[in-house]
């Protein structure tokens, strides 16, 4: 009669030992993660006053992604710290990574509503009322101004050979030709239109300006 053989058997855990579950490593590797993104933001806070961000586009790609980064850590540590619970009081190792972990939750949830979103609505502020205000303001009343002083100047350049020849009668000088007088009146006719149009335009632009509205600042 042929006996049935024993099939070896694994050897016990030592005594005070504690096996490690797969549960347990996911949420000490999430922990790890969470700390690293949570990181990234605060770092680039911390030495934000360097960078020099010179367009509205680059600021709102820097935001975008400290949004994104900082959501991300924070559900990364929401997840931990649900993984990581059930083996608190086991041995240190949990408990260790649930206070990281909810300490990247807590963190990334304040830098979010403190930091991040205020900055987000500022930067929506910016583009949606005081960059279209600015724009506005350039268009109707830089613009035409300097247009109006370029056509001014042009006034007194057309003005000043004639009024240099005349003001020089009395110092022996010659009197001004008909060919002279002709060209100064041409081009003050010419000027006198381009003023015109000028005037014009300028009652447009102002009755535009009248229907701004200046922003709120924020």
């Amino acid at each position: 009669m042929s006996e049935n053989p024993i099939p070896p058997q694994s050897p016990a855990p030592a005594p005070g030992t504690v096996k490690v579950t797969g549960i347990e490593r996911t949420g000490t590797g999430l922990t790890a993660v969470g700390v690293i993104a949570a990181a990234i933001p605060l770092v680039y806070l911390a030495f934000a006053s360097n960078i020099k961000l010179d367009t509205l586009d680059s600021i709102k790609s820097v935001l975008t992604g400290g949004l994104i980064v900082t959501i991300a850590a924070a559900v990364i540590g929401l997840v931990a710290t649900g993984l990581n619970v059930p083996n608190l009081g086991k041995r240190l190792g949990p408990g260790l990574s649930t206070a990281f972990s909810g300490a990247t939750l807590v963190t990334m949830a304040l830098f979010l509503f403190v930091t991040v979103l205020p900055r987000i609505n500022a930067v929506q502020n910016l583009n949606d009322k005081i960059v279209p205000f600015g724009k506005s303001l350039n268009a109707n009343c830089k613009n035409p101004l300097n247009a109006i002083k370029t056509d001014y100047t042009k006034v007194q350049t057309d003005a000043t050979p004639l009024a240099g020849a005349i003001s020089a009668i009395p110092t022996g000088g010659p009197i001004p030709t008909t060919t002279q007088f002709g060209t100064f009146a041409a081009a003050m006719t010419t000027d006198a239109a381009t003023l015109q149009t000028d005037a014009t335009n300028f009652a447009t632009y102002q009755a535009n300006l009248n229907k701004l509205t200046s922003p709120d600042k924020k």
